[in-house]
């Protein structure tokens, strides 16, 4: 199944569109380096053997040119560095031919960005408009927004080559690029947690030759494609997929895995991409359908159905009835995408949906389900008396209480 990307040229960007952050300004940190300029800030993360810079200012970029101390904020170093935004943005200013990225780094030293919102950068070529990241100590995006970014190359909001990429509790929306629209890399792992990535625009959302996992997360609204990957492929866990439009929400080379995911509306195009695409799809407990246009359910070779899954058409191979499987089963019964609690949204099922209790309490952790106790906002499962198929776990009328924050609970988002 030829389904190679070149992600040499993956171009991501985000951007928040109709989305709160709420963060609490902490303290001074101990030992750590305090900035409210842009020259401060220049100086301290260019510092080599600078640990931790805390900003305690919004700081424009208005320092542009194509020197080593203007245009993007630059660092190489082999040490680990920590950025805390304490709720602060950094806006590149600069335009015309001066514009540039908002931060690059390179090196074998870590870099924690977290707290803080990055926009504005703009590449007419080269990657990372927002961050660019290259070493081997990786990059961690922590409760922050990235958005309004566009590049020219791989990763118009975040690239990050070398080691792996990790973004936890954040927002990456609106980005824009010829590659993917939020976050790339030519062969490293993308890890997405408790995140929002949301009207990214691109050649997919995601996309790397190395593993993409995207756990208790939302990815909706995107233009061009969803998560792409190479041999590395794709895990999709408690998680909702909506509205991708112009090609598939996912599309990899190497296996697909579905663990109560809600993966519904999303494909078209001219040549009209299955949802799911890959050449293997192993699946529990979750539902694929409503695709847009003349597209698919799924375009797979090898299904390896956990059982307790849900399809609209007979694509997917959700044909076993001693699994439990059902296929070409008519409409789910999903309500729009909407804010449901928690600080991701979903497609909660209807009160009449085939989704609602179908799972047996005793089999709703069964195969890759082992290690899911809640649904993608932290609810409990099971609420009456089974597991709903899909991201969502309808919160019983009396005896529930809200969601329990998940770990990593991501940032108070009301877009």
């Amino acid at each position: 199944m030829a389904r190679s990307r070149n992600f040499a040229g993956i171009t991501a960007a985000l951007s928040l569109v109709g989305a709160t952050v709420v963060i609490v300004l902490a303290p001074p940190a101990s030992g750590a380096t305090n900035v409210a300029t842009e020259a401060a800030l220049r100086t301290a993360f260019a510092n080599t053997s600078e640990t931790k810079i805390d900003i305690r200012a919004n700081i424009n970029l208005t320092s542009c040119g194509t020197t080593a101390t203007t245009g993007d904020v630059d660092r190489n170093a082999d040490t680990n560095l920590t950025l805390d935004g304490h709720g602060f943005t950094i806006t590149q200013k600069c335009t015309g031919a001066d514009k540039d990225r908002v931060l690059d780094a390179t090196g074998d030293g870590s870099l924690t960005v977290q707290n803080v919102t990055v926009k504005g950068g703009n590449l007419d070529s080269g990657n990372g408009g927002g961050i660019q990241f290259i070493g081997s100590g990786g990059l961690t995006i922590v409760n922050s927004v990235i958005t309004g970014n566009k590049a020219g190359g791989a990763g118009g909001g975040v690239t990050g080559d070398g080691s792996a990429l990790r973004i936890t509790n954040s927002v990456i929306s609106n980005n824009t690029s010829p590659g993917p629209g939020a976050a790339g890399s030519s062969d490293i792992s993308i890890t997405v947690i408790n995140s929002r990535l949301i009207g990214n625009t691109g050649v997919g959302t995601l996309g790397s030759d190395g593993l993409i996992t995207v756990r208790n997360s939302e990815v909706s609204g995107n233009t061009g494609g969803g998560l792409f990957s190479g041999d590395g492929g794709v895990t999709v866990i408690n998680s909702t997929i909506t509205n991708t439009t112009n090609s598939a929400a996912i599309s990899t080379d190497g296996a697909v895995t579905l663990v109560y995911a809600t993966i519904v509306d999303n494909g078209g195009g001219a040549e009209p991409d299955a949802q799911v695409a890959g050449p293997s799809l192993a699946s529990f407990g979750s539902v694929i359908a409503l695709p847009k246009g003349a597209s698919p359910d799924c375009s797979v070779e090898i299904n390896n159905s956990n059982g307790y899954n849900f399809s609209d058409d007979t694509t997917c191979g959700f044909a076993d009835a001693a699994k439990h499987d059902r296929q070409d089963a008519g409409n789910p019964g999903l309500g729009a995408l909407a804010n449901n609690g928690g600080s991701t949204k979903t497609r909660k099922p209807t009160s009449s949906s085939p989704l609602k209790n179908y799972i047996p309490p005793g089999s709703c952790k069964n195969d890759g389900a082992s290690a899911v106790s809640g649904d993608q906002i932290g609810t409990k499962r099971p609420q009456e008396t089974g597991c709903e198929i899909g991201a969502f776990e309808v919160r019983a009328a009396a005896a529930d209480s809200p969601p329990a924050t998940p770990v990593d609970a991501p940032p108070q988002l009301t877009g």
